[in-house]
């Protein structure tokens, strides 16, 4: 995937805010497919349609001093919810990206990268290591065949809207002095 985020504060001088653009281009084809056959993939780098896609359209404020975090417009669910900078030290895609359940209970609610739907977030660091984060997507992120139109199209489905929430605990020395983090959504 490629990526392109643009500091507005630097810009045009609009205080702690960024703008995220993400385009995806899978080819080729998935080892678990063609060699293994299990619901797990491998890796996550092949699947969701093998063509270029625009991912995410992304603004992000943070504000009162990065205690409140507000993102909008072309997001992914998983990036915000499902996943953890300690997974992918891991192979397997049933840990590393985000576990694979949610698509096969929701497939037609939730979206993974490299695919993005309209939606918002909000998210409050109660304290230094606590949080509480809030978040609404399309529920129909495939509304009007999405992936042939390469992740441009822009209507709403009708699906109605997805919600999610996640509380939260974020520690630097957790179980056996190591990075950790607990939560519930």
């Amino acid at each position: 995937g490629y990526s392109v985020s643009f500091d507005l504060q630097k810009l045009l001088t609009i205080p702690n805010t960024t703008f995220l653009v993400t385009v995806s281009q899978r080819s080729g084809q998935g080892l678990t497919q063609k060699y293994i056959g299990n619901a797990i993939s491998v890796q996550q780098i092949f699947g969701g349609g093998q063509t270029y896609r625009l991912v995410q359209v992304r603004m992000e404020h943070k504000l009162f001093d990065d205690r409140l975090e507000l993102a909008y417009g072309r997001i992914t669910a998983t990036a915000d919810f499902l996943s953890s900078p300690f997974y992918c030290q891991f192979v397997n895609n049933g840990i590393c990206g985000q576990p694979p359940a949610p698509f096969f209970n929701m497939p037609n609610g939730i979206t993974a990268y490299p695919q993005g739907t309209w939606g918002g977030l909000v998210q409050v660091h109660t304290t230094k290591e606590t949080y509480a984060k809030f978040a609404f997507y399309d529920g129909d992120p495939n509304n009007g065949d999405d992936v042939a139109k390469h992740g441009a199209n822009f209507g709403w489905g009708k699906n109605g809207v997805l919600l999610m929430t996640e509380v939260g605990y974020k520690t630097p020395d957790g179980l056996w002095s190591m990075p950790s983090r607990y939560s519930f959504g």
